[in-house]
């Protein structure tokens, strides 16, 4: 086998030329589909949600109380009270045909259409009803009290969801009040992961001395399925050409990218790239990143498919998912890329990767009314530097390091409990 010495490319670069492939590969296939309202929690958006009517769409009270003409309660208080004739009641969810006249009033249940004429409401607590024709009102009442007019929520035009937005509870409740019974989403982007490598069992077999059970397939999986991904299919292929090129083929008809692991760094037994560059069609895009841990990653595409190769050691696996396979997610779903980010102390001086960016995993500690960056230490196939880790923060190629009390931009991989 020749041996092609890894050629790296700086994060950036590759992040953004992964999102012109994605573009490309959208623009193959049709990416949305509509759902049913009570599905689409956790979907995403696929196109801008405009308002096609007001909300409210009649003027409504938004307290129990009555309402009236403001000019009839001028001076009320306690001591001398305006009197009032009560004209009836609203009934909920009926149009409401009684109009209020000089020095009467209606009563308005919550939520109620407020009558015509009226144009301020007094809650009940401000009054007293003397029989069933009278009403003292024991304050005045302002123009527009405890009224919610017209389109004071939504305007008709309105944007209520931008395109790309992930739907949480608050978008359902917004959509199902302004009627919306179905709703275009972005499909899922389906994935197959095959992790490659002879000594790899899977979670349910035993494992001997001298294998490994499948930690970068089942943690790559579950990752994709938290950013809104779908799996395919999840399995373990042995070092053998023929049978990665096989699954790879299966992979790419059923899928939208292909995920590989263990297979991406220099070696005998290192296949990825051979079996890239053996479809008529297959290119690879990127062999090697400028960054630690990561570095021996590659990037292809067969049949206008994405194919991640990612390194065997799980750390390195899981932080190459969230730079470049996260930067296909977020362009398939046409979702801007947002980082949570935290400012906190490095606890102790940490040295750079001379020529890559280094990612420094790091647990944050409250102390002192400052945030902590204390570096967690470990080689890349220790899984439990991930697990442990609340996030981690870069020291840039050019840099030689941080010292202890510099400030430093930790990017959360998760939520932070003290």
């Amino acid at each position: 086998m020749k041996i092609d010495f890894l050629k790296t490319i700086d994060l950036d670069e590759a992040i953004a030329m992964v999102q012109y492939e994605t573009d490309n590969q959208k623009d193959q296939k049709t990416i949305f589909h509509e759902v049913a309202l009570e599905d689409a929690l956790g979907m995403t958006v696929y196109e801008e949600v405009i308002a096609p009517s007001n909300l409210p769409a009649f003027n409504r009270s938004t307290v129990d109380g009555y309402a009236l003409r403001s000019k009839d309660t001028n001076g009320a208080s306690e001591s001398i009270p305006a009197i009032l004739s009560i004209m009836g009641e609203v009934t909920m969810g009926n149009p409401v045909t009684m109009k209020i006249n000089e020095c009467t009033a209606i009563y308005v249940p919550t939520g109620g259409m407020l009558p015509d004429g009226a144009d301020g409401m007094v809650m009940i607590e401000d009054t007293e009803k003397i029989d069933e024709a009278t009403v003292l009102i024991y304050r005045p009442a302002r123009i527009g009290d405890y009224i919610s007019y017209i389109g004071d929520d939504v305007k008709e035009g309105d944007c209520l969801i931008e395109a790309g937005k992930k739907i949480t509870a608050y978008d359902i409740a917004l959509l199902a009040g302004m009627g919306f019974a179905n709703i275009k989403v972005v499909k899922k982007p389906v994935f197959t992961v095959l992790s490659t490598g002879d000594e790899i069992v899977d979670l349910h077999e035993s494992c001997d001395v001298g294998q490994v059970r499948d930690i970068n397939g089942y943690g790559v999986s579950a990752w994709i399925r938290e950013k809104g991904g779908s799996i395919y299919r999840q399995e373990i292929i042995k070092d053998e050409v023929q049978a990665l090129k096989e699954a790879l083929k299966e992979a790419l008809e059923l899928s939208d990218a292909v995920i590989l692991s263990g297979g991406s760094s220099m070696g005998y037994r290192d296949y990825t790239k051979e079996i890239i560059e053996s479809f008529d069609d297959g290119k690879v895009l990127i062999h090697g990143l400028a960054i630690k841990p990561g570095k021996p990653s590659i990037v292809g595409k067969i049949k206008g498919k994405m194919v991640f190769g990612l390194p065997g050691h799980p750390v390195s696996a899981l932080m190459v998912c969230q730079h470049i396979v996260g930067a296909f997610m977020d362009h398939w779903f046409g979702r801007k890329r947002k980082k949570l980010m935290v400012q906190a102390i490095s606890h102790e001086n940490i040295h750079g990767a001379a020529g890559r960016d280094m990612y420094q995993m790091v647990k944050l500690k409250e102390q002192d009314g400052e945030m902590l960056a204390i570096p967690i230490y470990g080689k890349s196939g220790l899984i439990t530097t991930l697990a442990h880790a609340s996030g981690w923060f870069k020291i840039g190629k050019t840099v030689e390091g941080v010292v202890a009390g510099d400030r430093v931009d930790v990017e959360l991989l998760q939520e932070v409990r003290f």
